[in-house]
């Protein structure tokens, strides 16, 4: 397999306007990693009342990211095990879970795997602040025949508290990503709430644009570094090749 050459750009100022924008909802993000979801959630008015990661490394890019720059009180809420308490006033809950207990590379172990079961922790913190809504992403494998057990388990947890939840499996590319990448995502909606057993995951937007269109956004950034890196090295051959990943014959535009 080719070496891929990654470049590290120094920190990139997000829209003042997000900051000086009306708030419509509030969320909270869990397993936040370095703030993919909260991108999309402040870009729809969203306002973060806290975050949870345990990845020092991620926490230093998401503080870097959004917490400085908004200047603000915001509550780093730490490991999710031990979360007892909320922010209140919570309209949406927000998480992409860890994969590897779902996944080629976890080797499929599912709730035997302690990261597997983080699921109920997450649905403990659902009944405690019984927010409007929750978002969940996890790779397609939670949906695959092995775990469809597992996923019901899920399903039918969330709906002992309240919620009716739906699942779907979505495709990136579908929705105006380059990149082939198949994910699970669990929307619940409070049952209390109007049409709550109406909601539609949305249709594919027919938009395909081209690698190229995102690194020519990127032509101006200034990099501080540059690591050669091996698919093989960092994932010791667990995961192999598929055509899901962008390869040396792809056409950039």
């Amino acid at each position: 397999m080719e070496t891929v050459v990654l470049q590290v750009p120094k920190h990139i100022e997000l829209p003042t306007q997000l900051v000086n924008s009306p708030k419509k909802f509030t969320f909270i993000d869990l397993f936040a990693g370095i703030g993919g979801f909260r991108i999309a959630l402040e870009k729809l008015g969203g306002q973060c009342l806290g975050y949870s990661e345990i990845d020092k490394q991620a926490i230093k890019v998401y503080q870097q990211n959004f917490i400085s720059y908004q200047n603000k009180d915001e509550s780093e809420l730490g490991d999710i095990t031990k979360v007892t308490k909320l922010p209140s006033n919570i309209d949406v809950i927000v998480g992409g879970f860890p994969c590897q207990p779902w996944s080629v590379a976890g080797c499929l172990k599912g709730f035997d795997d302690q990261r597997g079961k983080l699921w109920f922790d997450v649905i403990r913190l659902v009944n405690k602040s019984q927010p409007k809504a929750f978002i969940f992403e996890n790779v397609s494998g939670l949906a695959s025949p092995k775990n469809k057990e597992s996923l019901e388990l899920i399903l039918q947890n969330f709906s002992d508290i309240g919620y009716a939840a739906k699942w779907k499996i979505l495709n990136a590319y579908d929705f105006g990503l380059p990149q082939n990448r198949d994910r699970v995502f669990i929307v619940g909606i409070r049952n209390d709430l109007e049409k709550s057993q109406e909601y539609r995951f949305p249709h594919p937007l027919h938009i395909h644009p081209k690698v190229l269109d995102i690194l020519d956004e990127l032509k101006n950034i200034e990099f501080i570094e540059k690591v050669k890196l091996d698919a093989n090295t960092l994932f010791k051959g667990v995961i192999p090749p598929s055509r899901t990943r962008f390869q040396k014959d792809d056409e950039l535009n």
